[in-house]
């Protein structure tokens, strides 16, 4: 019987259903205690075996509590709950590997990263004596910072079901687990990933769950089922068989990963893989090499994490400088393309990480480290680095770097060109010629133009007009320089997307649209004046226009976080193409996991496509990296709402006082609030201000604008404002048209169809 929501377990308060199954039912819960959501798992209820059973039942879970691994939920506790038992445990959001195979085949590289840790992970609870019995893709989960957390584990092990008949003719499409009576006994699992020990009820060991490893590889890679039926005795008929179709897989899975999986669906127990222990190790000794499948996006197994250069220098403001040197470094090892770097706003956030290098490693997904730092004194130099292989817990490279400033540039050089020879990458001779490179050859520009970039995205009111003051003073310094004006260029729009130009959006338009000509006249054909040009096109409401420049921008600089956000962003917030934002978004995470700007845009695919309960993850993760300033919160709370959440929601946004001329964050937070409360006196304060003014230039304001008026019945407002969204290039007809959740009360307005007509018609011919 189905929980109804408020109903209590023990301390917990039931929020609402997750999912059920064969082995229960899941729930949200909230534990007042601590401030936190739990999953909470309710068994079905059985009658006892023998006298022992319950305290059987409790020493199991006692031990699975036990386990603590960061691949492993965590189960929190156990409790009673009028005859079945309940485990609460760690609630993980985020997609499921069932998930990601519905969007097709994974790529090997992604595999084998989430092979590891499954198999990490998988390999602690053997060691404990502990199974999992049904070990299957919408068990495993990956939470927002691209962690595998396996789910259920040992679950099926200590739950006894009361033996159920299923029909024949049922046909699993969900992978529900299922509790058969055999004549050897009763058999619990999903029958697509049983071993054929498992399927026939004999008793089985950890190698059981080895097979239904082996049969989860194959189906992310493949994207289809190793064993397969219309029923469920078909399927267990494919199992028995041990027939695979290994034509399936694809050409660019490497040999070590084929003979892996082969060896564990052996369906001679004695012949299969022993461990997780030995599946894990094959996996981390695979040879670094570039997965076709994902060429060009940075996703291969060479991978570093440039940390920030300390500081050694007896003036503490000489801060800058060693970001300086850590920066150009992370510029120049990412014109590599064989090498995932992570971005200079994600490695920042590590200063002062006092974990050790395999921790990072880990939470990155990376396997180098570059770690050092910088003393200076006056104008002498002297600079340490070491190249370390965390995963083996092996240096590869280490030097010392002795001189003056002038010879900086040179040192950061012969750093990189180290860098690259220690891993064995062979430079393409235009990669050659751009480590060579001085974009910007001056110490004291290039300072300018570091503080310019922090200011520019810290999303503050006085953040644009700090930028350009130091922006210009670069210039002053060196003369007209690309760089500088480009970011120059992202400066005077950014006033605008902000809504704090004050009345000046022309002139501000006017003059990043001069930085882009400038650029163009500096060099010709630059993608860095594509990608200056993109946001303006944006403003004038050329969409088209504005993907066009992203997509000429990324050829060049396939790893520019600037413009992976800004086209993940068009493609998945704007104009309602998840499919194609989705490689970008990935891109996105795999060279930027830290920014809260990254995550932001990687939550708004999901969420536009209208999937959103699968953007809280992301979501929460982006405001966790930034609770302090308001556009996270305010994006965060809008998330909430859409996953009605609103009870979240509102605990976000408790205190918050929006005013028409607040900040972008606070006056978006008020709105979104006034917008789910459909509260419409506060609407109308919110929405008689300088953002109407600001919605001249932009696309996401006059939506916000219509869905806040169409939530209070406001619905000429709404209209007004929804076609003012679709004119500036807000096009994403399904979500518009379908999943928008505020824009119902003016569904059925024959100018609502009119506009989504229009809508359509873009959305249609967008070059994606």
């Amino acid at each position: 019987m189905t929980l109804a929501p408020g109903t209590r377990i023990g301390p917990y308060e039931v929020v609402e259903l997750l999912g059920k199954g064969g082995m229960g039912e899941v729930y949200r819960a909230s534990d007042p205690r601590l401030g936190r959501y739990v999953a909470v798992k309710v068994l079905p209820v059985v009658k006892p075996v023998g006298p022992d059973s319950a305290s059987r039942f409790e020493r199991e879970a006692r031990l699975l509590a036990s386990i603590n691994h960061p691949n492993i939920a965590t189960i929190h506790g156990l409790e009673d709950l009028r005859g079945s038992s309940a485990i609460v445990m760690e609630l993980v959001d985020g997609p499921s590997l069932a998930d990601l195979i519905a969007r097709g085949p994974v790529s090997v590289a992604e595999v084998v990263r989430i092979a590891s840790q499954i198999a990490d992970g998988m390999s602690s609870a053997h060691e404990r004596g502990i199974i999992h019995r049904d070990l299957k893709p919408s068990n495993v989960r990956i939470t927002s910072d691209c962690r595998v957390k396996i789910l259920d584990l040992g679950l099926a092990k200590i739950v006894t079901t009361a033996p159920q008949s299923v029909p024949d003719d049922e046909v699993m499409e969900d992978a529900e687990t299922v509790a058969m009576e055999t004549r050897a006994g009763t058999v619990v699992g999903t029958p697509a990933y049983m071993s054929p020990e498992q399927a026939v009820g004999m008793a089985v060991d950890s190698r059981s769950d080895v097979w239904a490893f082996g049969a989860l590889l194959f189906e992310l890679l493949s994207g289809r089922r190793a064993f397969s039926g219309k029923t469920i005795p078909e399927i267990l008929a494919s199992v028995l068989r041990g027939v695979v179709d290994w034509e399936v897989l694809p050409a660019d899975v490497p040999h070590e990963v084929r003979v892996l999986i082969e060896r564990c669906l052996e369906c001679d127990v004695s012949s299969r893989l022993s461990s997780f222990g030995e599946a894990r190790e094959i996996l981390l000794s695979l040879p670094d090499r570039p997965s076709p499948a994902v060429a060009g996006a940075g996703a291969d197994s060479k991978s570093i994490v440039v940390l920030p250069f300390a500081n050694l220098s007896p003036d503490p403001d000489t801060e800058y400088f060693s970001d300086g040197l850590t920066d150009e470094i992370i510029t120049d090892l990412s014109r590599v393309r064989a090498l995932r770097v992570i971005s200079r706003s994600s490695a920042m956030r590590l200063k002062g990480d006092t974990r050790d290098l395999a921790a990072i490693s880990r939470e990155l997904s990376c396997r180098y480290v570059l770690e050092g730092s910088v003393r200076r004194a006056a104008n002498s130099l002297r600079i340490t680095a070491r190249l370390v292989d965390a995963l083996k817990d092996v240096q590869l490279w280490a030097d010392k770097f002795g001189g003056t400033l002038d010879d900086v540039f040179d040192i950061q050089e012969r750093v990189s060109r180290s860098i690259v020879d220690a891993l064995e990458i062979r430079l393409t001779p235009q990669e050659a010629q751009q480590l060579a490179e001085r974009p910007i050859a001056d110490v004291r520009a290039q300072e300018c133009y570091l503080r310019a970039r922090s200011e520019v995205w810290s999303f503050l009111p006085a953040g644009p007009d700090r930028a350009i003051s130091h922006l210009e003073a670069a210039l002053g310094l060196i003369g007209e320089n690309v760089l500088l004006y480009r970011g120059l260029g992202e400066a005077y729009f950014q006033s605008v997307n902000l809504g704090v130009a004050g009345g000046t959006e022309e002139e501000h338009i006017a003059k990043a649209e001069w930085c882009a000509e400038r650029i163009f006249a500096l060099e010709p054909d630059s993608p860095h004046g594509y990608l200056v040009s993109a946001p303006t096109q944006l403003a004038r409401g050329d969409i088209h226009g504005c993907a066009r420049s992203l997509r000429r921008g990324l050829k060049a600089f396939p790893k520019d976080v600037l413009a992976l956000q800004l086209y993940t962003h068009v493609l998945g917030w704007l104009t309602g193409k998840p499919e194609a934002a989705a490689p970008f978004a990935a891109r996105l995470l795999e060279v930027d996991p830290l920014n809260a700007m990254s995550l932001l845009v990687i939550a708004m695919v999901p969420l536009f496509a209208g999937r959103f309960s699968e953007a809280v993850a992301p979501a929460r993760r982006m405001f966790d990296l930034d609770p302090v300033s308001p556009i996270w919160r305010a994006n965060y709370a809008m998330v909430l709402s859409y996953a009605q959440r609103l009870d979240e929601a509102e605990e976000l946004t408790a205190g918050v006082t929006a005013q028409p001329d607040s900040d972008i964050g606070t006056w978006w937070m008020g709105l979104c609030r006034a917008t789910w409360r459909a509260d419409r006196a506060e609407v109308v304060r919110l929405t008689d201000g300088p953002y109407r003014r600001a919605a001249e230039w932009d696309a996401e304001i006059p939506w916000v604008l219509a869905d806040a008026h169409s939530a209070v019945g406001a619905k000429e407002e709404a209209l007004f404002w929804l076609d003012r969204a679709i004119d500036r290039g807000m096009i994403n007809y399904p979500f518009l048209s379908e999943y928008d959740i505020y824009l119902d009360n003016i569904r059925e307005d024959v100018r609502f169809r009119q506009a989504m007509a229009r809508a359509r018609r873009e959305w249609e011919r967008l070059d994606a």
